[in-house]
This record gives C-alpha cells, structure tokens and sequence, in this order.
C-alpha cells in the first residue's frame, strides 16, 4: 500500500467516526439538554474508528473509552476551546504506548479540530438540526486531521520496520 493511500485511508476512518459521532452525538444532546454527551458520542466513536483503522480491537475499544472520557471531560469542564481540544488529543494518545506518537496526534489533533470549531462555533443555535450539523463538522475535520497523522504514523512505522529487517 502506497504511504498516499493510507494517510488517505486512515484519514476516512477518522472523518466517517468523528463525523458519524458528531451527528449523532448533536442530534441528541438539544433533546437531553446536555451538550458535553454530543461530545462524549463523538469521541467514543471516533476513538473506536481509528483503533478499527488499525485493525485492532483491544485498540478500538480502549480508544473509543478514552475518546469518550476525553472529550467528554474536555467539553464539560472548558468553556475555552484550547482545554477541549488538548483534553481531547491526550485521550486518544493515551491508547498509545509511545509518547512521540501521542504527542503528534494530540498537535494535530488540536491543529485539526480548533480551526473547525472557532469557524463553526456559533452554527450551533440549540436545535438539533444545526447541532448536528457543527458536531459532524467538527468530527469530520478534526478526526480526518487525526486520522490522517496516525496513517502517517503508521506508515513510517511500517517503513523503519522494513528497513531493519534489510540490514
């Protein structure tokens, strides 16, 4: 597999999870009345798509737990923006043994979904509809930014793996 095809195929795992949960998650919460539950949705399922990514379940369900905690916390205690995000980006590195690795999914992670949300941020106007639609936004950008880093990352994994066992 080409390194282009699967950034690219990494990045639709993280775009279709975080967009799906993002929808879902923004559907619900105006009918609950509790906004950080469209975020924990969005995190639990993003965080499992990319752990499926990579074809592993103990990943998936340990990312999705993580996803879920993360940006749950993240939403429920930060008004600011920077504290969701980074919130966010640790929970998913956490699935990671190697700090290097989750500290470059945390700065894209960041990078990814802190552009989408302070342009999209009041979208959202408490119904369901435009909920859904800001959170699927948010999901779709950031996780795609996400999924694309762990592609890379896995990627140049694979290629200094292959590399060894030449020498």
């Amino acid at each position: 597999m080409s390194m282009r095809k699967s950034i690219f195929i990494f990045a639709l795992w993280g775009l279709i999870g975080f967009g799906f949960g993002g929808a879902v998650g923004g559907a619900i919460w105006p009918r609950i009345s509790q906004p950080y539950f469209g975020f924990v949705v969005m995190g639990a399922a993003g965080g499992a798509s990319l752990g499926l990514a990579l074809k592993n379940r103990r990943r998936a369900f340990i990312s999705g737990v993580t996803g879920a905690i993360g940006f749950g916390v993240g939403s429920y205690l930060a008004p600011l923006l920077v504290l969701l995000v980074g919130l966010a980006g640790v929970s998913m590195g956490l699935s990671f043994p190697d700090w290097k690795r989750a500290s470059l999914l945390v700065l894209f992670g960041f990078i990814g979904f802190l552009f989408v949300m302070i342009g999209t941020w009041n979208l959202s106007n408490g119904e369901a509809l435009w909920s859904a639609i800001t959170l699927a936004l948010w999901g779709i950008i950031g996780g795609g930014a996400l999924g694309a880093t762990l592609g890379y990352m896995e990627k140049t994994k694979a290629d200094r793996q292959s590399l060894k066992s030449l020498r």
